[in-house]
């Protein structure tokens, strides 16, 4: 899947999307170039099962209605809506990305993560990093993935550790959230 990590030095355009997903709020920022940032405010209660909620809507801090961000934003909604309903087709054209402060190693390590992973899919932080060509940087890998400023997008829920164990987990309720996301993209790999 070819993906394109742009690197703009500066947001000329910030606006959100708040979706509710099974484990929470998921703030989405964009830049009229692309998703900037994923942040998740978490449920009181425990994981629901089933499709999203469609209690979703746009905040924007610009005034236009000719708003530029607007395009990621709902590439991003649509991303979101298919990916928590099962629809493995729909996610398959990733949403535009704006990460200017993304760049050296960890920017190769989320590219590759998004090469090498498919739906349900799973690789160990060695491994991510054998495939970079840097066989003793699973720590740098880790970091990469606890920095990443778009979870889901980026599927850093995907990387596990050597032992077997699901390793940690930033978004939602951490390593539930992650086993949940892999155990939903095991069903949604079955059934395509």
């Amino acid at each position: 899947m070819p993906l394109s990590l742009l690197l703009a030095r500066r947001y000329s355009i910030m606006c959100s999307l708040v979706y509710r997903s099974p484990f929470g709020m998921l703030e989405v920022c964009a830049s009229d170039k692309g998703i900037t940032k994923v942040d998740c405010k978490t449920f009181e209660s425990s994981l629901k099962s089933g499709p999203a909620s469609h209690d979703n809507h746009y905040s924007c801090a610009c005034t236009s209605e000719a708003c530029q961000a607007k395009g990621p934003l709902l590439a991003a909604s649509k991303w979101l809506e298919a990916y928590f309903s099962g629809n493995a087709a729909g996610i398959a054209q990733l949403p535009p990305f704006d990460l200017p402060a993304v760049d050296g190693f960890r920017a190769k390590v989320l590219l590759e993560l998004c090469q090498c992973t498919g739906l349900g899919d799973t690789i160990t932080y060695g491994g991510l990093a054998e495939r970079l060509g840097q066989r003793k940087a699973a720590r740098a890998v880790g970091t990469a993935m606890r920095t990443n400023p778009i979870p889901l997008f980026i599927p850093c829920h995907r990387v596990t550790r050597s032992g077997g164990s699901l390793g940690n987990y930033s978004m939602g309720h951490g390593t539930l959230t992650k086993e949940w996301l892999l155990e939903h993209e095991k069903k949604m790999s079955s059934v395509a």
